[in-house]
């Protein structure tokens, strides 16, 4: 057997190490974490380099060389096995990654596929929002240019109506003023009658009176007269005292005239 090994035969952590009786291999089998603790198998091995590094010379070579051969086939075998185990763990590794490398490509043509979607999706979306839009302004539009056209007609309307009430109030306005007008001079052609039938009534009470008192003063003056006669008639009585002078010292007529007049 050679001591020339194939780097990629040997599994990854085995050490190989040469001896007078053969060579030897340090195999790894644990953890760096767990290197400090050895167990009995490696102690073992390495029980068997140092037995062969200080074996005796005749005899106790050959059996030495014998067992050496032993153990190198073993490890030979050993090695053989962790060749394979690698071997099949990376050949899994190799199937897990392409795996992995095939779901990262689905990840990836899903996400493109459903980005597409959600691209589509917004730009329909935005489209219909639009086209809701301009028919909701269009609609707008129209509603206002029908309202403006009906408040158009409606203020037509009213400014008619208007006009035809200012109309009308001016019309009333004038019959009532007419009215008043007649009404009033109708009063006024009343009163001036009342005022004519009155003056013309106080015109004849006025004159009665008059009458009245021409006709007394008259009267007094008869009865004057007539007590003036009387009283010249008794003056030459023998009545002694003072002659009946209280009735000739009376102004009855002087004093109503003014009276009268002033009536």
């Amino acid at each position: 057997m050679t001591e020339n090994f194939d780097v990629e035969v040997i599994a990854p952590g085995t050490t190989p190490k040469k001896s007078p009786g053969g060579v030897a291999f340090e195999v790894q089998i644990k953890t760096p974490e767990k290197a400090d603790k050895h167990p009995d198998v490696r102690a073992r091995l390495e029980s068997y380099s140092t037995d062969c590094s200080s074996g005796d010379s005749g005899d106790s070579g050959s059996e030495t060389a014998k067992k050496s051969n032993h153990r190198v086939r073993g490890l030979s075998e050993c090695l053989e096995v962790a060749a394979k185990k690698q071997e099949r763990r990376q050949a899994h590794i190799a199937v897990v990654a392409a795996r992995a490398k095939e779901h990262v490509e689905t990840v990836k043509t899903k996400a493109a596929a459903v980005q597409q979607r959600r691209l589509a999706q917004t730009e329909a979306d935005k489209s219909r929002l639009e086209t809701a839009m301009a028919q909701k302004v269009e609609v707008s539009s129209a509603n206002v240019a029908k309202r403006s056209s009906v408040a158009g007609e409606h203020n037509k309307v009213v400014e008619d109506k208007l006009s035809k009430h200012r109309e009308a109030a001016g019309c009333r306005q004038e019959t009532e003023k007419s009215r008043l007008e007649a009404v009033m001079a109708q009063k006024v052609e009343v009163g001036s009658a009342n005022v004519a039938q009155r003056r013309s009534l106080a015109a004849q009470h006025n004159k009665i009176v008059h009458d009245k008192v021409h006709k007394h003063k008259e009267a007094a003056h008869v009865r004057q007269q007539k007590i003036m006669e009387r009283h010249e008639k008794k003056r030459g009585s023998k009545i002694v005292g003072v002659p009946y002078s209280c009735v000739r010292d009376v102004p009855v007529a002087t004093a109503a005239a003014p009276s009268l007049e002033n009536a």
